[in-house]
């Protein structure tokens, strides 16, 4: 029987840090066209379980070292957000910027996990992390269509911003 993989099996089989790996790859080229002066930010991995939140945050290309606390702070309240209303992302999770509480998490679709970034805007927070997971073989492009489509309002936006990341980003080695 096939079981889902968890929280744990994505660090013991490496998978976090395949998909680090691809950050840390892509985030150059993100920064340099879409960063406005942002270089990098951080990217939390959580697996919600009920009371308990099982988290892994890690920094990603060369995040503003002034700013660094404050990502790390927002990349996880983005996914507890996320988790603790059951919402499919963040976007849609009482999203409220004055508040600092913002878009750029979002539940993996077929598996018990949730995924963000800050350090971007919030439109490439989304898009990025999409992207990187389909560049590390965790999602497939009919998977970040599901994502996407669920952040109502936008998701016409974050498609289009995708094909950009795509003829970007595609010929990048990771």
């Amino acid at each position: 029987m096939f079981a889902a993989p968890t929280f744990h099996t994505f660090i013991r089989d490496r998978s976090w840090l395949n998909i680090c790996g691809c950050a840390e790859a892509l985030a150059p080229v993100v920064a340099e066209h879409y960063g406005a002066g942002r270089r990098g930010g951080v990217m939390t991995l959580l697996e919600p379980d009920g009371i308990l939140n099982v988290f892994t945050q890690l920094e990603i290309g060369i995040p503003d070292q002034t700013k660094l606390g404050r990502y790390f702070a927002i990349s996880l309240e983005k996914a507890v957000r996320t988790a603790r209303l059951g919402a499919d992302n963040s976007w849609n999770a009482e999203r409220n910027p004055e508040m600092s509480q913002y878009g750029g998490a979002f539940k993996l679709p077929w598996l018990p996990l949730i995924v963000s970034f800050s350090g971007w805007s919030e439109i490439d927070d989304i898009v990025f992390t999409a992207y990187v997971l389909r560049r590390a073989g965790v999602l497939r492009e009919s998977d970040i269509d599901v994502v996407f489509r669920q952040h109502e309002n936008i998701s016409l936006q974050l498609i289009s911003r995708h094909e950009e990341f795509c003829a970007m980003c595609d010929l990048v080695v990771v």
